[in-house]
């Protein structure tokens, strides 16, 4: 919409006859009478326009209250007959119309104006004149002009209503207005009624405004001008200031940042034991009780109403000088959750020297106490495995012997003699002390380990029948195996004691019953578990879970669970070696347990194995009955204990082998060299004086090439395997020897099986 303008003095606007282009817009005024404006009537050719307009009343008399809405109706109707074209201002519609207070217009359909309203002085003094002109003859602006045409020509002939803003006038006379168009029926004829809002005031108003306002910016510039040389000199005024006290804000900050970042607890009393101050370590210690700020340190940090009988922080506001000790910190529940190692420091004033507080200073030790119980705890296991090894070794030849004699005994009495029930009886007293010192090898990972490259979901799968019958019918087996191969390298045999002894150890938890579940899966140990775990190597490991629902174990319980001969049960009522044999076995294997337990909430014991990247082997245990149990070979046998080297030559004697005994490398060496005949083994312990058996064996191996070579041992150190594991090619047969075992090692040694 264009501007409001003043015209030049005596400009005029001509307005055009019917049928003559609009100077404006170019329409002319017959054009919207084709749009469907209806013919008028008859009587049309025959009205006289001069007199109705010089007769126009100049106000409303004895008339009912004007309202514009009457106006704007679709339909008026007027009682009796009149002549539309020159007896409108009689009729109550040509009343209030000349009464309204704005310009009012009764247009035809070919926009040519019917009356105008005395209001319309605002627009010309001359406004009578527009009759018989097009309405379109008053917009100045030829684009605003084609617009109202299009208007009048959606508008006439229908209900609709048609508002829009433009600048009406003739000459100089102009003013800014509402233009609302609306169709109305008269004596069955239409017509267009258009009311002239006046807004140039407003307008004028506005315009005034934005001058106003352009003049207070310009006098806020001023002004503002004026303050900003005020403002400079203010600025040099408080310069120095600001730069001390920048420096003060400076040094503060610096000392916060070094208070905030210590990460050792740090809080700041005063005399009365009240916290002051404390740093983000303390808060995130004690996040539970914050804030913390304002209370006595002995209740916010300890939860006592009291201070500690053994405080450090009144001891030094009592003497002036350090303190330290060690305290708990306390958990949500006010439980210890760690320990703490706290250092009082006093706070003396730089001027009189007098005490003003004290500062404690605080490290967590936790991680450390819990790794030196950790380490005193495996130098414990460390030590009782070397003492259950020395044992196991000298035990074992002890056993080889009784169970040596048993075996020939037994094969010399008849069964049915009344010694033979005795024989047996030592017998089987003697295969319990031989699982006696097993179990203890195990512990002190001293046993030989025949390791394969196997997957433990494999063997869980083909041990949980048995598993079912081990732990009775009223504990439900659940077993969840993971969906990777879950490959290790280990010996199946340990593998298979310790999935057995672990359910054995759950079933004995569950007298009642109740459900016994193991877990695999693959799982990586990051750096943060390795490094409070001792020993433990950050890495890819497959995890067994076993847990079971029984009543669970407290805390003193669970730190002592892997230690040989300590049990939970009735007195003699198992060994106690169990969980300690699982200890030395998965040790042995590089692996690491860990035991999770709550009393009433059950017990979940987590075993980790490294993961293996070779392809795992199909494990299978030969059951086949050898085609013979003896031989006729010659077999050199070396051992320096004399009561085992003369029970095995006899036991070897009676399976038909010819023996030769050594009691130590030399005599052997001096036999290998002298027998004129074919020697089939060498049949030698590991732990020989002189020299170790397989240095003995290298010593004859270039005299007798022939000769095969058979390990046995009560224990062994690296002679003969490598971290416990039986090398490629190595045959080994653990002390006590039976028979029978001695007997299926010979042959399948000498068969070449």
């Amino acid at each position: 919409m264009k501007n409001l303008e003043k015209p030049e003095d005596g400009a005029e606007i001509g307005l055009p006859r019917k049928g003559e282009p609009c100077p404006a817009s170019g329409v002319t005024t017959t054009a919207l009478a084709e749009q469907g404006n209806p013919q008028p009537p008859a009587r049309r050719s025959q009205t006289r326009f001069d007199k109705p307009f010089s007769r126009a009343p100049d106000s409303v008399e004895n008339t009912e209250t004007i309202n514009v809405g009457h106006l704007l109706a679709n339909d008026i109707t007027e009682t009796g007959s009149f002549d539309i074209w020159g007896g409108i201002w009689a009729t109550t519609f040509g009343k209030v119309m000349q009464a309204l207070p704005i310009p009012a217009f009764l247009l035809d359909g070919d926009a040519e104006v019917i009356v105008a309203n005395r209001a319309c002085r605002r627009i010309s003094t001359d406004y009578e004149s527009f009759r018989h002109k097009s309405f379109l003859g008053l917009v100045p602006d030829p684009a605003t002009a084609k617009k109202i045409a299009e208007t009048l020509q959606q508008v006439f002939g229908t209900r609709r209503s048609a508002v829009t803003e433009i600048v009406l006038g003739t000459g100089r006379r102009k003013i800014w207005g509402r233009l609302t168009f609306r169709s109305i029926r008269i004596e069955n004829s239409r017509f267009i009624l258009a009311l002239l809002e006046d807004l140039t005031a407003a307008k004028v108003q506005l315009h005034r405004n934005e001058s106003l306002r352009k003049d207070l910016e310009r006098l806020v510039e001023l002004r503002t001008e004026a303050l900003s040389h005020v403002n400079e000199s203010l600025q040099c005024l408080i310069a120095e200031r600001r730069r001390a006290e920048e420096e003060i804000v400076e040094r503060e900050r610096f000392l916060s940042d070094v208070f905030a970042c210590i990460q050792d607890g740090i809080s700041i009393l005063d005399n009365e034991l009240n916290i002051v101050r404390v740093n983000p370590a303390m808060e995130r210690w004690y996040a539970h009780r914050m804030p913390v700020q304002g209370k006595k340190c002995y209740d916010a940090f300890h939860g006592r109403p009291e201070p500690c009988e053994t405080c450090p922080s009144r001891h030094t506001l009592a003497t002036g000088q350090p303190s330290c000790e060690t305290v708990p910190l306390s958990g949500p529940d006010d439980e210890t959750a760690g320990w703490l190692d706290l250092h009082t420091f006093p706070i003396l004033d730089s001027v009189t020297g007098k005490l003003q507080g004290v500062i404690e200073y605080m490290r967590d030790v936790t991680d450390r106490r819990r790794l030196e119980d950790q380490l005193a705890q495996a130098a414990k296991m460390e030590a009782i495995g070397r003492l259950a090894g020395g044992i196991a070794h000298d035990f074992n030849n002890l056993l080889t012997v009784i169970t040596g004699y048993c075996n020939l005994l037994a094969l010399e009495i008849p069964k049915d003699h009344s010694q033979y029930q005795k024989v047996n009886s030592i017998t089987r007293a003697a295969e319990s002390a031989t699982e006696l010192t097993r179990k203890l090898l195990a512990y002190s990972r001293r046993q030989v380990l025949d390791v394969k490259t196997l997957d433990l979901n494999w063997l869980i799968r083909d041990l949980e029948e048995m598993l079912h019958r081990l732990i009775g019918e009223n504990i439900t087996l659940v077993t969840s195996l993971g969906s990777e191969d879950a490959r290790i390298k280990a010996d199946p045999s340990q593998m298979e004691q310790v999935l057995l002894n672990m359910a054995v150890n759950a079933r004995d938890a569950m007298p009642e019953g109740g459900e016994l579940a193991i877990e695999t899966a693959n799982i990586s140990l990051d750096e943060a578990y390795a490094r409070i775990h001792p020993g433990v190597q950050s890495g890819p490991y497959v995890m067994v879970a076993i847990s079971d629902s029984g009543h669970g174990m407290d805390a003193e319980t669970c730190s002592r669970v892997f230690d040989p001969f300590f049990t939970t049960k009735d007195k003699g009522v198992g060994t106690g070696l169990g969980l300690s044999t699982v200890y030395g076995i998965v040790k042995q294997h590089g692996g690491h347990v860990a035991v999770c337990s709550d009393t009433g909430r059950g017990t979940t014991f987590r075993v980790y194995f490294p993961l293996a990247c070779e392809e795992a082997e199909l494990v299978a245990v030969d059951v086949r009955p050898l085609s013979r149990m003896g031989g006729n070979e010659t077999i050199l046998v070396v051992e320096d204990d004399e009561p085992v080297r003369r029970v095995t030559c006899e036991a070897l004697q009676m399976l038909g082998y010819t023996p030769l005994c050594a009691a130590c490398p030399e005599d052997a060496i001096a036999l290998a060299r002298s027998h004129p005949g074919p020697i089939g083994m060498l049949l030698s312990d590991v732990v020989l004086p002189q020299m170790d058996g397989r240095r003995l064996f290298e010593t004859i191996a270039p005299i007798r090439p022939e000769m095969k070579v058979l390990y046995v041992s009560g224990y062994t150190d690296n002679f003969i395997v490598h971290h416990g594991v039986l090398e490629r090619g190595v045959h080994f047969l653990p002390k006590p020897l039976s028979l029978d075992a001695l007997a299926r090692k010979l042959r399948e040694v000498l068969d070449g099986e």
